[in-house]
C-alpha cells in the first residue's frame, strides 16, 4: 500500500470513529430505561440505597408487634437479581432507623440489643454480620465510607460523643456533646463532619458546623444561626444550608473547601435536600423566586446556578459524579409523583403511571432507584438505561 492509500485508509477510520461518538453522543438522550420491580410483598419497603456496582439496601417494616416495641424492620440486599435479607426483627427502640451502604458491599445499621439492651451498631462485610461497637451504651446513626471506616453517634447516659471504627479499632473523636450530632457523615478520606448543638445562654441551642481531619476537630461555623443538610464530597467539600436572615425562614447555601468559606446564594427562600458530587455540583429543592409554594429544583456547577424543572412540585434530588440528576416530581396539585432524569441539561421522564414514588437515587452507572406503591404496600423499583445503538448499526451497514 503506498502513502495515499495509507492516509486515506486512516483518514476514514479517523471519520468513522468520530461519527460513531457524535451519533452516540446525539443519541444520548433518547436513551431507553428499563425499569424492574424488585419487590413484591405486603410490606412497607422504603429508603432505598444503591451504590456503583448496582447493590440495592433497603428496610421493610412489618406489622410485627409486642408489648414493649410497635415495629420491627427488616434489612434487605439486592444483588445481581438476588434478594437476601440481612437482618430481621431490627427494632431502633423508637428512634428512626439508619442505615448505610458502600460501594463495596458493606452495610451497616444500629438496632436494639436484647442481652446489652442498649441500641449497638452492626456491620455487614463479606457475608459476615459482626457488632462492633459492642458496649454498655446507646449508639445510634452510622455512617460507612468505601475504605470500611465506621463513624457513629453514642449516648453514655449524659452526654453525646462521636466514635470512629477502622480496622477493628474504635477511637474517640468529640466528647461531651449536650445533644445528638445532627448529619454525621465521612468521606473517602476519613474526614467527618457533624452539626453539634451549642447551647447558647438566654437564646438557646445553635447547631455549629464541626470538621475532623487529620486527627484535629475544627469548628467551622462559630454564629447563632440554625444550619441543616451537611454534606462532605470524597475531596473533602464541604456544604451546608445556613438561615442567615432576615427573615429566618429563609435559608442560603454555604460552602467550606481548604479553609475558605463562601456563600453560594443570596437569594434567600428555604432550601432543602443539599446534594454534592465529588465535581462539587450542588443540588437542592427550594421556592421558586416566583413566590409559588412549590419547589423546584436548581443546580450549581462550577459559580452558575440553573433551575432544571418546568412544572409543579419537585423534591428531593440526588446527583451522581457524572452530574446526573434524579428527583420526584409532581405535575399536578393531586401531588402523584414521577421520576424525573437531568442529563446534559435535558430533562427525561423515568416513570409516567398512577404510582405514587418517593425517595429516587442514582448511581455512577446512571442506574435509578426509588420506592413505589401506596400506603404501607410499598416496593422498589429499579431503571436502567438501554443504550439506543440503531443508529450506529445503521452506520455499520452504510460503511
Amino acid at each position: 500500500m503506498n502513502n495515499n492509500g495509507l492516509l486515506l485508509k486512516t483518514l476514514s477510520i479517523l471519520n468513522f470513529s468520530l461519527l460513531a461518538t457524535l451519533l452516540l453522543l446525539s443519541h444520548a438522550e433518547a436513551m431507553k430505561y428499563k425499569t424492574t420491580q424488585i419487590t413484591d410483598n405486603n410490606y412497607y419497603d422504603g429508603d432505598p440505597q444503591i451504590n456503583k456496582q448496582g447493590q440495592i439496601v433497603w428496610i421493610a417494616v412489618h406489622e410485627n408487634y409486642n408489648p414493649t416495641y410497635s415495629v420491627y424492620y427488616e434489612l434487605f440486599l439486592w444483588d445481581k437479581g438476588k434478594l437476601k435479607c440481612i437482618a430481621t426483627n431490627i427494632c431502633s427502640n423508637g428512634n428512626l432507623i439508619s442505615f448505610d451502604l458502600n460501594d463495596n458491599g458493606q452495610i451497616v445499621w444500629f438496632q436494639y440489643n436484647e442481652s446489652k439492651s442498649k441500641l449497638q451498631i452492626y456491620l455487614y462485610s463479606d457475608g459476615n454480620i459482626n457488632n462492633i461497637s459492642n458496649n454498655n451504651y446507646d449508639n445510634i446513626n452510622p455512617r460507612i465510607n468505601n475504605n470500611g471506616q465506621v463513624v457513629w453517634s453514642l449516648y453514655d447516659g449524659s452526654k453525646y460523643n462521636v466514635r470512629l471504627y477502622d480496622k477493628g479499632n474504635i477511637s474517640l473523636i468529640q466528647i461531651n456533646s449536650p445533644g445528638p450530632q445532627r448529619d454525621l457523615q465521612i468521606n473517602g478520606k476519613g474526614h467527618i463532619v457533624w452539626l453539634d448543638p451549642t447551647v447558647i445562654p438566654n437564646y438557646g441551642v445553635v447547631y455549629q458546623v464541626h470538621l475532623y481531619k487529620e486527627n484535629i476537630d475544627s469548628l467551622i461555623t462559630n454564629n447563632m444561626f440554625d444550619k441543616a443538610y451537611l454534606r462532605i464530597n470524597n475531596n473533602g467539600k464541604v456544604v451546608w444550608s445556613m438561615r442567615d436572615g432576615p427573615p429566618l425562614q429563609d435559608d442560603d447555601i454555604y460552602s467550606y473547601d481548604s479553609g475558605i468559606t463562601n456563600k453560594i446564594t443570596y437569594t434567600g427562600l428555604q432550601k432543602i435536600n443539599l446534594q454534592i458530587n465529588d465535581n462539587g455540583q450542588i443540588v437542592w429543592d427550594q421556592q421558586p423566586l416566583s413566590g409559588v409554594v412549590n419547589n423546584d429544583i436548581f443546580v450549581y456547577d462550577n459559580g452558575t446556578i440553573k433551575q432544571i424543572n418546568k412544572i409543579w412540585e419537585d423534591n428531593n434530588p440526588r446527583i451522581n459524579n457524572y452530574g446526573e440528576i434524579v428527583w420526584q416530581g409532581s405535575d399536578s396539585e393531586a401531588y402523584q409523583y414521577d421520576i424525573f432524569l437531568n442529563k446534559n441539561g435535558i430533562t427525561k421522564q423515568i416513570t409516567s403511571d398512577s404510582i405514587q414514588k418517593m425517595s429516587p437515587k442514582i448511581n455512577d452507572n446512571g442506574h435509578i432507584v426509588w420506592e413505589g406503591g401506596a400506603g404501607e404496600n410499598t416496593e422498589i423499583y429499579l431503571a436502567i438505561p438501554i443504550p439506543d445503538i440503531s443508529a450506529i448499526n445503521m452506520l455499520l451497514m452504510d460503511d
